[in-house]
């Protein structure tokens, strides 16, 4: 009888010669596989191959689409489950590498229903609207993220005694080195070179303050290429731990017991104006802006990860809301960091309502505040706006029929009410993927669409031909979508949920290193 996989990190009854042996069977010729990858309606991605000509792998545009069944990823009814994918960017597989002149892909798709309408999860679709018409601003992201590796107990992180914790505090795990320090460097820099393999723009790698903790960063990035990257990244590495027997978690709090930091998305962000001389006021002006917004970005950027009341920023401030660099400061141009979003935030939904905040009108100036006045309670703050507008309803698993409020309305595409505190410890720790992506967005179609715009990215080769547009709509008497005009006294184009107010540290200036 053959033995069951084991339990224990880094074990498995796997043979690893009999797997190097199917490996390395060579592939028809003419032939390559295509492994199709989306996210399912709770935030984590998906897959499936299929068998391909070469030649239809040349643009997302000779891709064809595909189908699943919906009713087993939260995006569909049981009685209308086929849902529809959009090839969207191609990348190179770096788990099926080959020696001839031919690449294996990944393909990052979006979803739709039947009837060609984009599924309330398809959070791509509206993201790309807000980057559409803008495509002067060339609007560059580089998105940080934090994750933590546990054994496969799901209960115990990388480098933590069973049932106990660690004889330090946090502190020297940090950018570290040596085996009693770092614990999961194979597995990040594995990552590191699939996710440069794919064609993933990866600038940098770090361990993180809690042990256990990893960090890599995605960017700079164009546009909606950034959420491409961004999710196909997390594909990669959630596939790299499959490979390592270790499981990971993009939860912002994984441990509740003791001063463990921690994790976030920190989210760097400059447009064309912003890097020119000049520049400083212009970032002075958007973060303004998005001082201005704090809630709404507060209720979207996933849950545990900054006060919904607060806002700050500051030169340096890692406290802050908003932080700008001493080199911007100094130079007068440059970026800034958005400290705000969390780990297990959406980055279609991130990178998007920024574009949409920013590119929107003046708002008041708000003083800058210090490490001491940020972490204060009487720290100069934007007075924020309390929201009339009621909670989200449960999330409706059926999409032929789905009906939502594309301008700020009552909607939320991943499980009613979100504003609660996680309760997660070492004990109870089995979280489900609802609590790991908190909420996400919806927005409002701009009036004039096109499908042949896109982002002239001068940061390396992207190979324009990989990726897609935004798709069209088309509505149906069983698949309309209802962009109604909002009345919440906050919204104009993103709904709101909520999230439970966990404070994460980490580190933040890496854009442009």
């Amino acid at each position: 009888m053959t033995e069951q996989l084991r339990r224990e990190t880094g074990i498995s009854a796997l043979d690893p010669a009999i797997v190097a042996k199917s490996n390395a069977l060579p592939y028809p010729e003419g032939i390559i596989l295509a492994e199709y990858v989306w996210v399912d309606g709770v935030g984590n991605t998906r897959s499936k191959t299929r068998t391909l000509p070469a030649e239809k792998a040349e643009s997302v545009y000779t891709l064809p689409k595909w189908n699943f069944n919906g009713s087993s990823t939260d995006q569909a009814s049981g009685d209308d489950s086929e849902v529809i994918l959009n090839p969207c960017r191609i990348f190179r597989d770096s788990f099926r590498p080959r020696d001839d002149s031919l690449d294996n892909i990944l393909v990052m798709c979006d979803c739709y229903t039947s009837q060609g309408a984009p599924l309330i999860s398809n959070t791509r679709n509206i993201a790309a609207r807000e980057f559409e018409g803008n495509e002067d601003q060339e609007v560059w992201f580089g998105m940080e993220q934090e994750f933590t590796l546990f054994n496969l107990d799901e209960c115990t992180p990388l480098g933590w005694p069973l049932d106990g914790t660690p004889n330090r505090p946090q502190g020297p795990y940090y950018c570290s080195v040596g085996p009693e320090n770092n614990f999961g460097r194979a597995i990040t820099e594995a990552l590191y070179k699939h996710c440069l393999y794919a064609g993933i723009q990866v600038s940098s790698c770090n361990g993180e303050v809690m042990p256990g903790q990893q960090k890599y960063q995605v960017g700079p990035c164009v546009g909606i290429d950034a959420g491409d990257q961004l999710m196909m990244s997390r594909y990669i590495l959630m596939r790299v731990c499959e490979d390592f027997q270790v499981y990971c978690t993009l939860h912002p709090k994984p441990i509740t017991e003791g001063n463990w930091s921690g994790a976030g998305m920190h989210t760097n962000v400059s447009t064309e104006s912003m890097r020119e001389d000049g520049g400083l006021e212009i970032i002075k002006q958007a973060i303004y802006k998005l001082g201005a917004k704090h809630r709404e970005h507060i209720m979207v950027y996933g849950e545990g990860n900054a006060s919904i009341d607060n806002f700050s920023y500051g030169v340096a401030n890692r406290g802050a809301s908003i932080r700008i660099g001493h080199d911007t400061w100094n130079d007068g141009k440059g970026y800034f960091e958005d400290r705000r979003p969390s780990s297990n935030c959406d980055p279609y939904v991130v990178t998007g309502k920024i574009m949409n905040t920013i590119m929107g009108p003046p708002a008041p100036v708000i003083t800058p505040s210090n490490r001491k006045e940020a972490s204060s309670s009487s720290s100069r703050l934007v007075p924020i706006r309390k929201t009339t507008q009621s909670m989200p309803p449960p999330r409706q698993t059926a999409t032929t029929s789905s009906s939502y409020n594309g301008s700020g309305g009552n909607y939320n595409a991943y499980g009613g009410n979100t504003n609660t505190t996680s309760s997660s410890t070492r004990k109870k720790k089995g979280l489900s993927i609802q609590e790991k992506f908190a909420s996400k967005m919806v927005g409002k179609p701009r009036s004039s669409s096109s499908s042949t715009s896109s982002s002239g990215n001068k940061i390396g080769d992207l190979k324009a031909k990989y990726s897609s547009h935004i798709v069209k709509e088309e509505s149906t008497s069983t698949t309309k979508q209802n962009y109604g005009k909002s009345t919440s006294s906050v919204g104009d184009s993103y709904s709101t949920g909520g999230g439970s107010v966990v404070h994460n540290l980490g580190t933040g200036k890496e854009m442009f290193a």
